[in-house]
């Protein structure tokens, strides 16, 4: 993956991202559009519209990074332009990334719920692992948006590379729990294995020496 959005968005349990963007990332972006965001009035319209009836179709801006072309934005978008258009544009990330922290959230919940049943432990280094991410991957979402030619910035390799480092930076949020109970050395070791890895002699896995 070459950032959190990525990660979390094509490659990390589909299924469950696909459930928790159905389920909650669209009906609360939904949700608060219908309360936040005014429908735009027709009515108000720049005085070139006439004249921007009869132009030619947009061209796009093009510019090459990289020795790629890259169609960032265009030129003239050809339809009328409403006061308070950019206004609403913000408004609309900001709803988006409202959302994702609120899926997020939701998952984050949905971990403490189910190591405090199993094991009996949930403080809250879930919630914050997955809050992180979130804010993590809205930021990315927001500067895409902002700076369309970003993403090519950096070369593939230095991306995975940072994503990885920041991804296992924060890994112990997530496995704090585990650690503590010991569940985790139970889930990797055989039963009689101490945390270092010394087996029992009567265990069919433990190293002779």
């Amino acid at each position: 993956a070459t950032g959190p959005r990525d990660f979390w968005g094509r490659r990390w349990n589909q299924l469950f991202g696909r459930l928790f963007h159905r389920c909650v990332f669209e009906p609360s972006r939904s949700v608060m559009t219908r309360l936040f965001l005014a429908p735009a009035v027709p009515t108000e319209l720049e005085p070139e519209h006439h004249a921007r009836q009869s132009s030619p179709p947009p061209r796009p801006a093009i510019v090459s990074v990289d020795g790629r072309r890259i169609i960032v934005a265009d030129i003239d978008s050809g339809h009328p332009k409403r006061k308070g258009d950019s206004a609403r544009c913000v408004g609309r990330n900001a709803v988006a990334a409202v959302a994702g922290m609120l899926s997020f959230a939701t998952s984050g919940l949905m971990h403490e719920l189910l190591f405090w049943h199993s094991i009996n432990d949930a403080r809250g280094e879930n919630l914050l692992f997955f809050l992180l991410h979130g804010a993590l991957t809205s930021a990315q979402v927001c500067l895409h948006r902002a700076f369309p030619s970003l993403p090519h910035a950096l070369p593939r390799w230095l991306s995975v590379l940072l994503w990885n480092a920041l991804l296992v930076a924060t890994l112990p949020l997530f496995f704090a729990p585990l650690i503590r109970s010991r569940a985790l050395s139970v889930l990797l070791l055989p039963p009689s294995c101490s945390l270092v890895g010394l087996c029992s002699s009567n265990d069919p896995l433990s190293v002779r020496s």
